[in-house]
């Protein structure tokens, strides 16, 4: 099982790899703002679990399990991102921050749970409609009471 940290770093090698034909090293540094010994070291631990291929000094791709690894993860991001940014209301910011904190801690079922969710949504546009909606009218009601630390069971928390 991959750590959080090495997933973002099939993403970042992933999405780097639609835009550029060679990715290395100090791309993925830049990308993830870490160091570049720490790359190396990272990607060195990735490649030895067959997940990419890098030439010493040379350029890093992922190998056909770590490019299927990648399109799940990054469903799994854009999933999320949709569901917090266009359900649920938060700005386009904030639920990509938001979707990157949750990603890693989803379970596969419950990822797969929230990809048929947003299909069946997509399917019934007057349903969809309807609850967003619905979601905007609670929201601008509620908008104050999460803000702070001191929720109570009346500001509609589910203990």
């Amino acid at each position: 099982m991959l750590s959080p940290a090495r997933e973002d770093y099939i993403e970042a090698i992933w999405s780097l790899g639609q835009r550029r034909a060679e990715v290395r090293v100090t791309d993925i540094a830049r990308r993830l703002g870490v160091r570049l010994p720490t790359v190396t070291r990272t990607v060195a631990a990735i490649a030895k679990m067959r997940l990419l291929e890098h030439r010493h000094r040379g350029t890093i791709r992922l190998s056909p399990s770590g490019q299927h690894l990648a399109q799940c993860l990054s469903h799994r991001h854009g999933d999320l991102v949709t569901l917090l940014r266009d359900i649920l209301g938060l700005p386009a910011r904030k639920a990509e921050g938001d979707a990157c904190k949750l990603e890693h801690g989803l379970s596969p079922i419950a990822a797969q749970r929230l990809h048929e969710f947003l299909l069946l949504l997509d399917g019934h546009p007057r349903l969809k409609r309807d609850l967003l909606g619905r979601m905007r009218a609670r929201s601008a009601r509620r908008s104050r009471a999460f803000t702070s630390l001191g929720i109570t069971r009346s500001d509609g928390w589910r203990f």
